[in-house]
């Protein structure tokens, strides 16, 4: 190919473009419809491996049970199957070869080059796993898998009652759960059928594990909390060869759980547990190999641009050319800020705003960070006068006694803008009922490791804590303008056997410089237990 002529507007030459597409993804209706293939409901209905569906007659419908050296497809193997559907002399000949191969025929996707058959076509774990595995499960433990009630009677089956809990533990937290976790928590139990994906994930991530914990037996939980942890690791924007062994141990360990403590955990026949959406998790592992993080070829991006294109169709007769006409027109707009001439009438140059101190504060010692009003004019009390001195003779290696000419008025600010996100106070929200407390934070601070050892020369290291951001405040001391957060410590916190920390009071106060504030966490209140609720802890 000769390549398309492009301008780099950084460079200002033009070069010569040559794009291939290698991937593509989507949900497993339309990878079935542009592969040419037979789909889930067939007996090869796993587009990447061999492996045979058996039919059940109890159940009418086809599942795929766990089968020992079942071999992957590769390009070579999926030209030779077509090759002999093609050759075929007879309709029933080339039915025989489709339903033994899961091929229909030769897709159009086999005039580009660079797709390989079926590498091209990675796992999307957000239709497996936040649309498919968490539903279903959620099917299992409700006892509502199943439509004969005999086979819902098992050990994984949480009650109606426990369910209310649930669901009502998950609306009280509502509040609690700061902006950066999207959706606020909905009550489980009432709204399952109406969860998005995004919902779905942060159950499965944040909430489940320390919800279900007391509701079913403990294989059952560990057997979960294997899922959970391969899941986080799979939403991580970079993925290293050793994660990506994890995953594919971690979904593996899951999948036997699954054939052995819900499919075989009686005499029973409940082989219709096994979907499709479960045997693909063995393949999750070679879509990272192959194509890396999964968020570069997850389908929330063309999901939100469904929800985009929508709104644009206005005529019923010809929605189609409606469509395409309004984004032509859209595309065209977008691009008349590259024409100097035209852009400076369309799009002035609107002056960069200058806001007082008062509103918006900014110090050249903190490039990322503002803080944002409401504000007033504060004097601090006798207590947080001491708790300030103790910082600043942390950040002068100096003893507090060395402290002189220190002002007890402040500037008392009620939000922080770090990387763009804001992290809010419990000053600011104390009155407002319906607002997010979006104040629980973890915070990264230096320590001496031999503190209490002064003959022991000192051993910086960074601990993370956790606590809740009552104010920010700014203050003036030797001719530099700092800014802190008045912080409630968590003092101790434990890990139980799954992992997850909690705690069951908080500490004492303390000034931290906001540099030190890393990101906004959960606190989900159990009975007298907190869960810290965190996306990065894995």
């Amino acid at each position: 190919m000769e390549g398309i002529t492009c301008y780099d507007a950084r460079t200002k030459c033009e070069f010569l473009l040559h794009a291939h597409i290698i991937t593509w993804t989507g949900d497993i209706p339309a990878l079935t419809k542009i592969m040419n293939i037979t789909g889930h409901n067939s007996y090869h209905g796993c587009r990447i491996c061999n492996i045979e569906g058996v039919y059940s007659q109890k159940h009418k419908h086809i599942y795929f049970p766990p089968k020992q050296n079942c071999m992957n497809k590769d390009h070579s193997d999926w030209i030779g199957y077509i090759n002999e559907i093609e050759a075929a002399t007879t309709n029933k000949e080339k039915e025989i070869l489709i339903r033994k191969y899961g091929i229909k025929g030769k897709s159009i996707l086999f005039e580009l080059s660079s797709i390989k058959f079926p590498r091209s076509f990675p796992i999307d774990i957000m239709h497996l796993f936040f649309e498919n595995i968490a539903p279903q499960m959620f099917k299992l433990w409700s006892a509502h898998f199943f439509k004969d009630d005999d086979l819902n009677a098992t050990p994984f089956a949480i009650s109606k009652s426990s369910w209310d809990v649930i669901g009502i533990l998950m609306q009280n937290n509502k509040k609690g759960m700061p902006l950066v976790f999207g959706r606020p928590p909905r009550n489980i139990f009432k709204h399952n059928a109406g969860y998005k994906a995004e919902e779905w994930a942060n159950w499965i991530t944040l909430y489940s594990v320390p919800l279900i914990k007391t509701f079913l037996p403990a294989k059952y939980v560990k057997g979960w909390n294997e899922f959970v942890t391969a899941v986080h690791l799979c939403m991580q924007s970079s993925i290293s060869h050793d994660d990506k062994k994890i995953i594919e141990k971690k979904l593996s360990t899951f999948y036997k759980h699954i054939v052995k403590d819900y499919a075989k955990v009686d005499n029973k026949d409940r082989s219709n547990i096994f979907l499709i959406s479960f045997h693909y998790l063995l393949h999750v592992a070679e879509s990272i190999e192959d194509f890396g993080p999964c968020r570069g070829y997850w389908q929330f991006p063309m999901e939100r641009m469904c929800g985009m294109l929508i709104p644009l169709v206005k005529s019923q007769l010809h929605p189609y050319a409606n469509l395409w006409n309004n984004l032509v027109l859209y595309e065209r707009f977008n691009l008349l800020k590259y024409n100097k001439e035209v852009c400076k009438y369309i799009f002035p140059q609107k002056e960069e705003k200058k806001w007082p101190s008062h509103i918006v504060f900014a110090s050249p010692l903190y490039k990322e960070y503002e803080i944002y009003s409401p504000s007033k004019q504060y004097t601090l009390t006798q207590a947080e006068l001491k708790k300030l001195k103790e910082t600043y003779s942390a950040i002068y290696d100096i003893n507090v006694n060395q402290i002189e000419n220190f002002s007890p008025i402040v500037r008392k600010y009620g939000k922080l803008c770090k990387d763009g996100h804001i992290i809010s106070s419990k000053w600011v929200t104390k009155d407002k009922i319906k607002n997010r407390n979006n104040y629980s934070v973890a915070i990264n601070i230096t320590v001496d490791k031999y503190a209490h050892f002064p003959n022991i020369l000192p051993e910086l290291e960074v601990k993370e804590i956790f606590g809740e951001i009552e104010y920010f405040i700014m203050h003036r001391y030797n001719e530099l303008e700092r800014i802190f957060a008045y912080v409630r410590k968590i003092d101790k916190y434990e890990e139980d056997n799954y992992g997850l920390i909690y705690f069951n009071k908080f500490g004492g106060f303390q000034f931290i410089e906001v540099i030190g504030i890393d990101r906004c966490v959960g606190f989900f209140k159990i009975e007298n237990l907190y869960y810290i609720l965190d996306r990065e802890r894995i």
